[in-house]
């Protein structure tokens, strides 16, 4: 007698859908589903009998309700506009709608690609900001750094670890500023563990859910839950484990006290999540 279980193997094996990503360049990946076999037989089966119900069915099914509303259409004066009427409609009538030409384009950031940023896709889904007016006292962040090749619809981010500052851009124009948290220690990092937050330019490698994660930070505190918050944007460094994550401490944005990563308000890493993808440009300064 066939075991249950050999039964379930054989029934996932033959009804798996495998994940397949294709790279289309420029750091941006496609996620494919291939579907088995008898799936495609089925779906296309079930497409060969619905094809084949309409074909063999009655032509003159419903014939006696068209032609009555035919009549009924046929029958009824097709309604005029008076000369008069007229003018006076296109007088009052409005200029085109502006809505959209008279937004600010600061207000609306649209996507550059069409699926949202999680592990299963690599590119930003189109997304509002809630405000793209910066801070009075934000200081300037200078001009781009040199050795950064942008297109002017391309989204990146910058952060000036001076200013304790995420800066999103979008081409050259800053679109949104963020207060973070940078390295206990100043300089850029020489080696592993002296808490110092890398200098240069970096991609990301990819997007984490962190929200179960939990983390010893050796304060004396024990272990915290959540200390990563909800996400983990992994850069592509020489260094193991640096990355721009939320935080259980929204007080610690504006100092050094991080191990090396950048961290930000959980609200915000949630925003700034919705234009990350895998392959976007990551420059980090003094």
């Amino acid at each position: 007698m066939i075991e249950i279980g050999k039964i379930s193997r054989w029934l996932t094996d033959v009804f798996h859908v495998e994940i397949v990503w294709i790279d289309k360049g420029q750091g941006r990946w496609m996620k494919r589903r291939r579907y088995p076999f008898i799936l495609k037989a089925a779906a296309l089966l079930f497409c060969a009998c619905v094809a084949a119900a309409l074909f063999l069915a009655p032509s003159d099914v419903g014939l006696p309700a068209r032609e009555a509303s035919l009549r009924a259409i046929s029958s009824d004066a097709a309604p005029t506009i008076s000369s008069d009427a007229a003018l006076s409609f296109a007088q009052a009538s409005p200029e085109p709608f502006l809505s959209h030409s008279t937004t600010p384009a600061s207000t609306v950031l649209e996507s550059t690609a069409p699926a949202p940023t999680t592990l299963e896709s690599t590119t930003p889904a189109s997304a509002t900001l809630e405000s793209t007016t910066l801070e009075p006292a934000t200081p300037d962040p200078g001009p781009i750094p040199k050795g950064l090749a942008v297109k002017d619809s391309e989204y990146w981010v910058r952060i000036v670890k001076r200013n304790f500052a995420l800066y999103l851009y979008r081409g050259g124009r800053t679109e949104k500023r963020y207060k973070v948290g940078v390295g206990k220690s100043p300089g850029d990092k020489q080696k592993a563990g002296d808490y110092r937050t890398p200098n240069g330019i970096f991609t990301v490698q990819s997007i984490e859910n962190s929200s179960a994660w939990s983390h010893d930070f050796r304060d004396g505190k024990g272990v915290v839950e959540g200390a990563y918050g909800p996400w983990f944007i992994r850069l592509r460094t020489k260094w193991r484990g640096i990355g721009i994550h939320g935080t259980h401490d929204p007080n610690s944005r504006g100092t050094m006290v991080s191990e090396g990563c950048v961290r930000m308000l959980n609200g915000e890493l949630q925003e700034l999540k919705k234009f990350a993808f895998r392959g976007m440009k990551v420059v980090i300064e003094e």
